[in-house]
């Protein structure tokens, strides 16, 4: 099974607040949905929410092992943002192009076939292969990531580190709650079915 529909309302079978639609398949190049090509990935998602005059509609493009190839969005027709990515032999991404705002932002990090890890001095690794530096590629600055013994990402700080955002996980290693500077939280939950 599929969703084809998130919402949040005031009430039952309601999605005046927030809502996401989701159609499966593949993308066409005049950019319908072809869903006889339905392999489980999302083709299109439309956001909307309340106060929005016009939904946000995100297109994505996948290869032929299911990998992101392209991802863009529009709204009232126009186009807001595009990534596209690129990746080598053993599946790793060693391309993103990114256009937001009429800027543009490229980045080819090289791999090391030996460790399958980015040989750029930007990032740096703790022993489980987890990245817990980095650089911004829109700002250039450096960013640290600090994991937990379960290898989840727990917090993201500056170079003066200070907090940029705070990530909290249930028992089941579930990502509930996420919480940044601007004292913005979003929290997760998550409904279990039982028969």
């Amino acid at each position: 099974m599929q969703p084809t529909e998130i919402a949040l309302g005031h009430g039952p079978n309601s999605g005046d607040l927030w809502k996401l639609g989701y159609e499966y398949g593949e993308l066409n190049v005049s950019g319908s949905v072809d869903t006889s090509k339905n392999t489980g990935n999302i083709a299109r998602q439309t956001v909307s929410f309340n106060g929005l005059a016009q939904p946000f509609v995100q297109s994505y493009k996948y290869d032929s092992l299911s990998r992101l190839t392209e991802a863009r969005e529009t709204k009232n027709g126009s186009q807001t943002w595009t990534q596209q990515f690129g990746y080598d032999r053993y599946g790793n991404r060693i391309s993103t192009a990114q256009t937001v705002n009429a800027l543009n932002i490229t980045t080819t990090p090289a791999v090391d076939p030996n460790t399958n890890r980015f040989t750029s001095t930007s990032f740096h690794y703790d022993k489980n292969g987890n990245v817990t530096q980095d650089i911004d590629p829109i700002t250039s600055q450096v960013r640290s990531a600090v994991f937990n013994g379960d290898n989840k990402q727990t917090e993201v700080k500056d170079a003066n580190g200070n907090s940029i955002g705070k990530y909290y996980f249930d028992g089941e290693g579930k990502r509930v709650k996420k919480g940044n500077l601007s004292r913005n939280c979003h929290i997760c939950l998550f409904r279990r079915e039982t028969s």
